[in-house]
């Protein structure tokens, strides 16, 4: 999450993010099949994140937790990071300021059916439709 690189930056947190609290919590039905980064950032802006230590990323191996309440690591501290706000843009120039200004950006893309051949260089589809 480039939100927590942006902590970091400004020295308020040195701290790797959950992505499985958003991704258990975030609400939308279809999390897992395209969220949009609008709904994510809501969700961050009005209840934040924990720390990865706290709630680790399972989702991956198929897994859909329940929004968790407390940390599922014995010992860790419950305590959610917030955005404070976010802006939505599009636009060569507007990436370049961005990423300059304040650092890494998040970004969406469309994932194709041979997405999952990919091995390196420039992605271009050749076969399949969007998922």
């Amino acid at each position: 999450m480039t939100f927590q690189q942006r902590l970091c930056r400004k020295n308020i947190a040195k701290v790797v993010l959950s992505t499985q609290d958003p991704v258990s919590c975030e609400g939308s039905a279809a999390y897992c099949a395209g969220v949009t980064l609008n709904n994510l950032f809501t969700y961050l802006i009005k209840y934040g994140t924990v720390t990865e230590e706290c709630v680790p990323y399972v989702a991956g191996s198929g897994m859909k937790l329940a929004c968790p309440t407390k940390c599922t690591a014995t010992g860790k501290t419950w305590k959610k990071y917030k955005v404070v706000s976010y802006k939505q843009s599009r636009g060569v120039d507007f990436i370049k300021n961005a990423v300059y200004t304040n650092g890494p950006i998040e970004v969406i893309f469309m994932v194709y059916q041979d997405f999952d051949r990919y091995s390196g260089g420039i992605y271009k589809n050749v076969r399949g439709a969007t998922r």
